[in-house]
């Protein structure tokens, strides 16, 4: 299947999981039975609100974490352990057919990483869509999350423009959706302030991490005086 590849940032989710050393030929049966185990183990804790299952693959040497994701750290048991899916820079695509198939989306990712100049960190987790019915008759409708870890130094790659050019894009974004708020070029240094107006501080605030990765913000001040300052530019 043809893949749409995306960057995003993924956030430290707190998981319930099995680990392990499994050989890749065994994780056919060794996954589904963790999961298993892991959702035993949430039922009888009475852990409040569990999530999708997933399986974090951590290095090339079969070590893999397989359970649930919790909505908060919890106290495990010699088999079940607390952990956490890794945060930062990712790259991932949605699988839609068997888990046979997973394979195909993590050699599309690697293969597209590779071509757009990005690294990968060698590790990687699958996150399973809630089990439908309907599934059951149609395999190609199963869906499954795949994400891949950069290891970009500080975010950036070979493809993103360089401090200037990033600073420019900064001021077109502001330019575009919040009119003439900038009254001259941006200036030489990596740190500077807008005067800011907006209410959606946090959407904005996201929207400049995901565009330029290891950027810093922060809204300071009340209104009429308030201001948006940004940090790191690079």
């Amino acid at each position: 299947m043809r893949y749409e590849i995306e960057l995003t940032h993924s956030k430290p989710i707190p998981t319930a999981v099995v680990r392990s050393q499994v050989p890749a030929n065994e994780l056919v049966s060794f996954v589904p039975a963790a999961c298993g185990e892991v959702w035993s183990f949430i039922r009888f804790a009475a852990l409040p609100r569990p999530g999708r299952h997933l399986a974090l693959y951590l290095d090339a040497r079969g070590s893999v974490e397989v359970g649930a994701e919790v909505p908060e750290p919890f106290a495990g048991n010699g088999r079940v352990h607390c952990s956490q899916l890794p945060a930062g820079r990712v790259a991932t695509a949605v699988h839609f057919g068997p888990y046979g198939r997973l394979s195909e989306a993590h050699a599309a990712i690697r293969e597209w990483c590779a071509r757009h100049g990005h690294r990968c960190s060698g590790v990687s987790w699958e996150i399973y869509g809630h089990w439908d019915e309907s599934w059951n008759a149609d395999s190609s409708k199963i869906r499954t999350d795949v994400f891949h870890l950069l290891d970009d130094p500080k975010g950036l790659t070979r493809s993103q423009p360089r401090t200037r050019d990033a600073r420019r894009q900064v001021g077109l974004l502001f330019f575009l959706f919040h009119g003439p708020l900038l009254t001259g070029p941006l200036p030489a240094q990596d740190s500077f302030a807008f005067p800011w107006c907006c209410k959606e501080d946090r959407l904005w605030q996201e929207a400049l991490a995901v565009t330029f990765p290891g950027i810093r913000t922060g809204v300071q001040g009340t209104p009429p005086g308030r201001s948006l300052h940004i940090w790191d530019i690079t």
